[in-house]
């Protein structure tokens, strides 16, 4: 019997590009930290960028905000991780066994075990999973200029937030953060502790000496205790948060304004990193976190001012 060969040519078989899964956790300045790390590993390998967001189905005091932004990356699915993670897909008994076993597993998941400290760059392939909050300024430093175009929003401000730009860019203005509210809890208290009123009113001090003439628009998710601190203060503007919960916009308008006073908060420390004006003045606390242990040198910009 004749054997029927088709006469089509064979469908060649793509192999899949190469990919970044980036472990997505934290609110909005922590996720940040974590694109800027993901994006640069992507860009060096020349590989895709995949956002691994099931963190946020299990914990729902945050969200995924990356989407809000023109940021360059997809959504991982169980089959994207499967490629990469195989044959573990989570970070477990089984998975840390692989990795002491298998070499090509131990490169391909790189696990950052302490954020609080400035380890080595880890060196990311083509094909990895990237698990940690990555927070060091020479990263964003290194590809900042991607990173102030990617990170700029897909839509246009709130009409609240559009008024509030708008005082914003009518005269010099400076961002305050106060962050207290998830920083109370007491986890959070004994690892960072929270900015003294003593802090805000030294950074004021030195705000009011290098610009006599700005106002003061303060950002806090605790407008009560802001409101309070600064009751005798005339030329402040208290910002409440918009119950919409678009923190991302709220950072958007802090990078806005002509100069910032630093909370111990990433949030803060995007929105003055993300400040385009060339000479602004940005004071930030010198101790970051509550242990005198712990140094945050890895976070701190030469240019800005440490109280």
């Amino acid at each position: 019997m004749a054997t029927t060969v088709d006469p089509r040519p064979a469908r060649p078989r793509h192999k899949p590009r190469a990919c970044i899964i980036l472990r997505l956790r934290g609110g909005v300045g922590n996720q940040l930290f974590q694109y800027a790390m993901g994006r640069k590993a992507a860009l060096e390998t020349g590989s895709a960028l995949l956002f691994d967001v099931t963190d946020y189905d299990r914990h729902h005091d945050r969200e995924f905000v990356l989407g809000h932004f023109n940021c360059v990356g997809g959504l991982a699915n169980l089959a994207d991780c499967a490629r990469v993670l195989w044959p573990a897909r989570e970070f477990g008994n089984t998975a840390q066994l692989l990795r002491k076993v298998y070499p090509f597993y131990k490169s391909r998941c790189v696990h950052e075990k302490d954020f609080a400290h400035t380890p080595d760059m880890p060196r990311i392939s083509a094909n990895s999973y990237l698990d940690g909050y990555w927070q060091r300024a020479l990263v964003p430093l290194s590809i900042q200029n991607t990173l102030r175009k990617e990170l700029s929003l897909k839509r246009p401000l709130s009409l609240s937030r559009q008024a509030l730009l708008s005082r914003i860019n009518a005269e010099p203005s400076i961002a305050i953060h106060i962050r207290r509210g998830d920083y109370l809890k007491p986890q959070n208290l004994a690892n960072y502790g929270l900015c003294s009123p003593a802090y805000y009113q030294k950074a004021k001090q030195f705000m009011d000496e290098v610009v006599p003439s700005a106002h003061y628009f303060v950002f806090s998710d605790d407008p009560n205790w802001a409101a309070d601190f600064f009751s005798n203060t005339s030329n402040v503007t208290i910002v409440s948060p918009d119950p919409d919960r678009k923190d991302h916009e709220d950072l958007v308008l802090m990078a806005q304004c002509s100069h910032t006073i630093m909370a111990n908060s990433s949030f803060s420390w995007w929105a003055a990193f993300l400040n385009p004006n060339p000479t602004k003045r940005v004071v930030a606390p010198a101790q970051w976190f509550k242990a005198a242990n712990k140094s945050a040198d890895h976070l701190m910009l030469p240019s800005w001012h440490l109280l």
